[in-house]
């Protein structure tokens, strides 16, 4: 998310213990308009994962989709923006984790580019 909001270049970052690798823009595609709730929702746990992909998760009928998407911390601000207002409590509250978890690690110069946005 915050990369997303101050305009860093996100890394090709390892996958976390136990995921695999993030799969292909093609592949993710397929998951996405044919993927069952599980292959969504696995899909968007990858914080390298293309950002339109999480945006399009954010309104996953779902909410084990939702909640991966507001978990994850490469998800666009635009994501993050529809889940706060997500009709499931849980949604809402893996966000504000989130958000919670990443402000202390900001910079002074990040903390000031998001509370100008």
């Amino acid at each position: 998310m915050l990369d997303w909001v101050l305009g860093r270049k996100k890394g090709n970052k390892k996958p976390k213990a136990g995921q695999k690798k993030t799969p292909s823009y093609d592949e993710a595609k397929r998951v996405a308009a044919k993927g069952d709730a599980k292959a969504r929702a696995e899909l968007a746990s990858h914080e390298d994962l293309a950002p339109e992909f999480l945006y399009f998760f954010a309104t996953d009928e779902d909410p084990a989709v939702r909640k991966a998407v507001a978990k994850n911390d490469g998800s666009p601000l635009q994501a993050d923006l529809v889940l706060a207002k997500d009709v499931n409590q849980q949604v809402r509250e893996e966000l504000a984790y989130k958000i919670g978890r990443l402000i202390p690690t900001l910079t002074d110069h990040e903390y000031l580019q998001l509370t100008s946005c």
